[in-house]
């Protein structure tokens, strides 16, 4: 019985609206539903086992409870802690967060002309192991964050339409506000994603003469860009200064 109610959607978290970008890396999860008012931004669907997964436990800000007749509880607790808000307006989540980078044109090789490119809902869940965010979201985390933290992580920086943006790659990925990305063969592609016809992957990297390190990363549709990861650099408080 104890598991049957785990696997409930009953599960409830908030946020303060300051810090809403963080529930991006949730915005592939199915079913969930996100609203807010004048103070916080709400999200359901969940069942309590997903609470405690680490994907959700490592989003920073966040407070978990469990749904009860209207009657929020803390996980374990007896008495409730307070009533979820009437009146709540909700949504999907991927609707509120839809995946938005700015497009690099200048990097786009104009597959989706020559190749019928699609990407699809995966069936199963995967960690993802990269995060393209803004320069300034890696540098206000960075400024503070323990040294072990950044142990493993590769990063690199990208001018895109006058902002700076960066794409950190390694596990764990960074708990900061971002779009995060899973690697199938040698394409990143966005969390919650798979190539509609993965047959197609080594035609892909034979048409653009495909090197060693060479990653395409499938922003969208039909946004891709091309890196290496050998361009990529441990990051550090120091290397991340030395791009100023």
């Amino acid at each position: 019985m104890e598991e049957d109610t785990e696997k409930r959607p009953t599960g409830v978290i908030k946020i303060p609206l300051h810090y809403q970008e963080y529930l991006n890396s949730i915005r592939d999860e199915e079913d969930l539903l996100i609203s807010q008012d004048h103070q916080y931004c709400w999200v359901k669907g969940l069942n309590v086992a997903a609470l405690k997964s680490p994907k959700i436990q490592r989003i920073p800000f966040l407070s978990f409870f469990e749904l009860k007749n209207d009657l929020l509880y803390q996980l374990n607790a007896l008495l409730p802690d307070q009533e979820l808000p009437q009146g709540l307006k909700w949504q999907p989540i991927n609707e509120k967060f839809p995946i938005q980078i700015p497009a690099f044109n200048h990097n786009y090789f104009g597959l989706a002309e020559r190749i019928n490119i699609q990407l699809v809902k995966a069936e199963e869940e995967r960690e993802p192991v990269a995060i393209i965010t803004s320069y300034a979201v890696l540098k206000s985390y960075i400024e503070t964050a323990p040294a072990i933290r950044l142990k493993g992580l590769k990063w690199i920086s990208m001018d895109v339409l006058q902002e700076k943006y960066v794409m950190i790659i390694g596990t764990p990925i960074l708990p900061i506000p971002g779009n995060t990305f899973c690697l199938h063969n040698s394409f990143y592609i966005p969390s919650g994603y798979i190539p509609a016809l993965p047959i197609l992957d080594y035609t892909i990297q034979e048409m653009l003469n495909f090197e060693e390190g060479d990653r395409l990363i499938w922003l969208d549709q039909k946004q891709v860009i091309r890196l290496n990861e050998k361009n990529f650099r441990p990051l550090s408080i120091s290397s991340f200064r030395l791009t100023r």
